[in-house]
């Protein structure tokens, strides 16, 4: 759907000015919307030229009402999602804040003011503002339930996760990889699947005739195949290899 391009009037704005201001100061952060300050430019000054000037402020006034409302459900749904994205298991998320207003900005896209203008504006006739501005509220509300409704999902399957026992160890085949590495205490060697680890000096006597290898160095060089098979993980979830034989 196309954007809408507001209606410009060369008619006086009639005391809109003031209205504009307050909207580019209304909470900023709490809303990822680019029309919470276009909405009376766009729904105003189409009419200051037919509309009787108590129905101008009138609807000034619906606007400016309209505008905190919708800034207070935002900043109450961001903090409902912190809420609920906090209950997750520990480490799921990084930064509930941060992922709420991912999830909210999915929600409620930056163009749906937009959208609904075009809707409205194609009509036959013309929809009165109040109806716009109602129609934009109840959107923001059914989007704001959809993320709520999202988050919960997503902390119940980390839940669920969470309560699984734990995977087997995948199994790796022995196999040739590359040493991309040496330091004294090990090497790093590459699988050819992209995956790497540490084949340390106390898994190379092998390559020392048997003997214990004090310095990694002196027994590898990088671009040297070693034929390896993988004994673990360590903390950081990085592979642990030992020298294998190919019989």
């Amino acid at each position: 759907m196309s954007q809408l391009v507001p209606i410009r009037s060369t008619a006086p704005a009639l005391g809109i000015t003031s209205v504009v201001n307050l909207a580019s100061s209304t909470m900023p952060d709490a809303t990822p919307f680019a029309y919470v300050p276009e909405l009376v430019p766009t729904l105003l000054n189409p009419l200051v030229a037919t509309m009787d000037p108590s129905q101008v402020r009138a609807l000034e006034k619906a606007l400016t009402i309209a505008k905190g409302t919708l800034a207070k459900d935002l900043t109450r749904a961001r903090n409902t999602l912190v809420g609920i994205l906090r209950d997750a298991p520990s480490g799921v998320f990084a930064s509930p804040e941060a992922a709420a207003e991912e999830i909210l900005w999915n929600a409620c896209s930056a163009n749906l003011e937009h959208q609904l203008m075009s809707v409205t504006q194609s009509r036959k006739g013309r929809t009165h503002p109040s109806k716009v501005i109602d129609e934009l509220l109840a959107q923001v509300r059914h989007r704001v339930e959809l993320a709520v409704i999202e988050a919960q999902n997503m902390v119940e399957i980390a839940k669920i996760q969470a309560a699984l026992p734990p995977a087997p160890t995948r199994g790796y085949e022995p196999c040739w990889g590359e040493v991309t590495g040496v330091k004294p205490f090990g090497a790093f060697v590459r699988l050819p699947s992209g995956e790497s680890g540490l084949l340390h000096a106390s898994e190379m006597p092998p390559l020392n005739n048997g003997r214990y290898v004090e310095d990694a160095t002196r027994v590898a060089n990088v671009g040297q195949s070693v034929y390896v098979r993988v004994t673990g993980k360590n903390d950081k979830g990085q592979l642990n290899f030992a020298l294998a034989s190919e019989a």
